[in-house]
């Protein structure tokens, strides 16, 4: 991946996790397709990055199904 790509799929992953922690809807079906997308976004980027930021990245997720 390019820069440029790691930095836009940080940030559609970052807007996804924001999305999962304000879920509104009851559409659990969404949801799934909202958190299955966030966490392939996820493993793209864990041999992009350096192991701290995908653990960080990685504990917003899990934060953003608890709240959920």
């Amino acid at each position: 991946m390019t820069e440029e790509e790691i930095k836009q799929a940080k940030e559609e992953l970052n807007e996804l996790t924001l999305s999962m922690a304000y879920w509104q809807g009851e559409n659990d079906e969404k949801f799934k397709e909202v958190m299955d997308k966030a966490w392939n976004l996820l493993e793209k980027l864990r041999p992009e990055i350096s192991e701290y930021e995908y653990w960080e990245l990685y504990d917003y997720y899990e934060q953003a199904i608890i709240w959920y």
